[in-house]
């Protein structure tokens, strides 16, 4: 139950972390508008979604005892505006209609920390991109712009290793967030998540947005 209740709690902080942080950055997403052709994914808005940005096999290609449960807890959930469960939550006032998330965390019994959290955004206003705009510059990110995609790559060597990839476009934004202790070793790390930025920007370039299928969601 220790075990457990350590696991968990670490769970929770790399996530409220991360979650503060794509507040943010969900402001990306303003470069989204742009009409994308050659279509090859429709949008379904739930967990497939992002499982064709970031599939599951590339992240098992980096960590491959994922799916034993006695190494690492393994979570994905979908979220929509104003509701909360299992890990995540979105609060009624964002400006995501809906955000998707997946966590890694390798089970350890002392503070060791090796996790990758995973978010994607939906968002289905321009004018929900630019409540955030100010906010980016205020929290100090740093962004580029990459094509019709803003991007950013945010590294730390210490206390705790990060790398953060955020890739925002086509009314999306993700962010891949990797953490270890200086005695693990990160699931991808700057480099390796520089080596996905090109394949998700194609694959984000060639979705297809389409209506929300429910009207459960409520608007802000």
């Amino acid at each position: 139950m220790k075990r457990t209740t350590e696991l968990l709690t670490k769970v929770f902080i790399l996530v409220i972390v991360s979650i503060l942080l794509v507040t943010v950055v969900s402001a990306c997403g303003k470069t989204s508008s742009t009409t994308t052709t050659g279509t090859e994914y429709k949008l379904v808005h739930n967990l497939s979604d992002l499982e064709y940005v970031l599939p599951w096999d590339t992240i098992g290609d980096r960590c491959p005892d994922m799916n034993d449960y006695m190494k690492y807890q393994k979570e994905e959930a979908y979220m929509g505006r104003g509701n909360a469960g299992g890990f995540i939550s979105l609060d009624s006032n964002s400006p995501a209609m809906w955000m998707i998330a997946r966590v890694v965390n390798k089970i350890s019994e002392g503070n060791e920390v090796r996790n990758l959290s995973v978010f994607m955004w939906y968002f289905d206003t321009d004018k929900e991109f630019d409540e955030h705009l100010d906010t980016l510059k205020a929290q100090g990110i740093s962004t580029q712009k990459d094509g019709e995609f803003i991007t950013a790559v945010v590294e730390q060597k210490s206390p705790v290793q990060t790398a953060q990839l955020i890739v925002a476009g086509n009314s999306l934004c993700l962010l891949i967030a990797d953490a270890a202790s200086p005695n693990e070793t990160l699931f991808f790390g700057k480099e390796g998540l520089m080596e996905l930025l090109p394949t998700i920007k194609y694959k984000i370039s060639l979705i297809e947005i389409t209506p929300l299928p429910y009207p459960r969601i409520p608007r802000k």
